[in-house]
């Protein structure tokens, strides 16, 4: 089959593609081969050959969407790292000097 470049350039219209002038040398090139090679797989037997919608018979195997912490109950979690007082508040590393600490709430 031959293909002119008028053809070509038809064709890449249709599929919305631009082609350079070497591209479509090369297009007038190949695509007759191309073409031949699909007309030899149509021409293969499939009339025992059952249609398929996919190309195994693999199902995906799902389950119920719900929501997971990665890191567990976040209360057993604080209490696993972080060392309490004997309310249960999280004892951390004083932040502020003592003289931000005045009655006040002014600088010492």
């Amino acid at each position: 089959m031959t293909l002119s470049q008028k053809d070509i350039i038809h064709l890449a219209h249709l599929a919305r593609i631009s082609l350079s002038e070497e591209e479509l040398v090369a297009f007038e090139q190949e695509l007759p081969s191309i073409l031949q090679f699909v007309a030899e797989l149509n021409s293969a037997p499939t009339d025992a050959v059952e249609p398929m919608t996919g190309g195994t018979d693999l199902v995906n195997v799902m389950r119920d969407d719900a929501i997971i912490s990665p890191l567990g109950d976040p209360v057993e979690l604080r209490a696993a790292f972080m060392a309490t007082d004997a309310r249960g508040s999280a004892i951390v590393p004083q932040v502020f000097s003592s003289h931000y600490n005045s009655p006040d709430g002014n600088l010492e």
